[in-house]
């Protein structure tokens, strides 16, 4: 307003001296206005040409993660990895060789359902496993970097099977691989494993419902904790959640063999994300079963995958023979904080096998056919109700129990 009030008094001025003085000389000093004397404006004030550029958006970091389902190893597949390997150690790329492609994220997080222990325990097959170590090296060199070693059988081989199988996993921290689920002690179990990946913090904690009847001597340093035991669940999600932005939480619960999710386990799943789990991954049920969004404490989207089936083994029903690889963004909104889990797909996996479970072999679901199906072991299997297999039946059991919205084919 300031520099429009000057510029308006230097017009009416003008007007003034124009009109007095007519078609006089300006040259006359007393019909002359000295606009220098009269007027001073900082010449900064001048109108000039500006760009202006705008602000570039913020990026918003993301993480890219799979999920896998129990890695249950009978005999038949440790044995023929055994044979590949001319029995002097143990080959298992044909086993997987198929669905590597499939382990693509930045964390690759597996149940690993098995044991391994250490030279010193022998493989062994059901009801109590183990598994040479040489699954696990092969497991790493195929991309999956983040382990759950909490489940039904991590007491097969006792304490000392356990604290043998921590020796065989801590020895590849130095690699970047994690573990989580069992621990050496108490201070263990509070050193919650945390990871970093594209600047989001990660956190993992794992619990399971029960260890086959099997318990540690009352004597044990080691800890694992069990769905049943809330306050302690509840305190290892809170210290988590604490820790990063990101709270993963590995649950082996439920009842084997079905598709069903009960009531129990949709709301353990709501007591996760209350205490602000972001990610609930769920084993056990050797079957795939269903996965949904749930609220967290934080007003965030969280999401549960309530069993992903088998990854791989050689049980004998067709349902125990599709699983899920889970592949999903995590992305961290800058300006809010906010955890955003989304672009989820679950891809099915199928274990085939021949005649007497020879050959056992995991592809993808976009590699399978109905031709293959035909030859499958399982129409030879000695016990089980369940042996019909076709894709048809593949496609039957997916649609039923898979949430379209989710289950991705290609």
């Amino acid at each position: 307003m300031y520099l429009k009030s000057k510029l308006l008094s230097v017009l009416l001025i003008s007007c003034m001296v124009y009109a007095g003085v007519g078609c006089e000389s300006l040259e006359d000093d007393s019909q002359t206005v000295d606009l220098n004397t009269d007027i001073t404006y900082d010449t900064t004030l001048e109108v000039k040409d500006v760009t202006t550029t705008e602000s570039m958006p913020i990026q918003n970091p993301t993480v890219n993660i799979t999920v896998e389902g129990d890695n249950l190893i009978h005999s038949s597949i440790y044995n023929q990895a055994n044979a590949r390997a001319d029995y002097n150690g143990y080959d298992f790329s044909y086993a997987y060789e198929r669905v590597e492609q499939l382990f693509t994220g930045d964390l690759n997080i597996m149940n690993q359902e098995t044991l391994i222990c250490n030279d010193e325990y022998p493989p062994a097959d059901y009801p109590c496993f183990n598994s040479p170590v040489d699954l696990g090296n092969h497991m790493i060199d195929i991309g999956i970097n983040v382990f759950s070693i909490a489940n039904n059988h991590m007491i097969d081989m006792g304490a000392d099977g356990l604290s043998a199988c921590l020796d065989y996993w801590d020895s590849k921290e130095q690699y970047g691989i994690l573990h989580y689920g069992a621990y050496r002690d108490e201070s263990d179990m509070q050193n919650i494993v945390t990871t970093e990946v594209n600047g989001i913090s990660f956190a993992f904690v794992a619990f399971t419902e029960y260890t086959n009847g099997l318990s540690l001597p009352t004597d044990s340093p080691l800890q694992i904790v069990y769905t049943s035991e809330m306050d302690r669940m509840q305190s290892q999600v809170e210290l988590a959640d604490e820790l990063a932005d990101v709270v993963v939480v590995s649950v082996h619960w439920g009842s084997e063999d079905t598709h069903e999710v009960d009531d129990y386990r949709r709301t353990l799943a709501q007591n996760f994300a209350d205490w602000g789990a972001n990610l609930i991954i769920g084993t056990h049920s050797h079957t795939v079963q269903s996965m949904e969004y749930i609220t967290n404490k934080y007003g965030d989207e969280a999401f549960v995958f309530y069993s992903l089936g088998n990854f791989i083994s050689a049980q004998s029903d067709n349902f125990n023979l599709v699983g899920l690889v889970g592949d999903l963004n995590v992305t961290k909104d800058l300006s809010s904080g906010s955890i955003i889990i989304d672009n989820i797909k679950a891809r099915p996996v199928i274990t085939h096998y021949g005649y007497g479970y020879s050959d056992v072999q995991v592809y993808p679901y976009f590699e399978y056919d109905d031709d293959l199906a035909s030859q499958h072991g399982i129409h030879t299997a000695e016990s089980g109700n369940y042996h019909d297999f076709s894709m048809e039946v593949i496609d039957e059991i997916l649609t039923q129990n898979v949430p379209s919205e989710f289950l991705y084919l290609e």
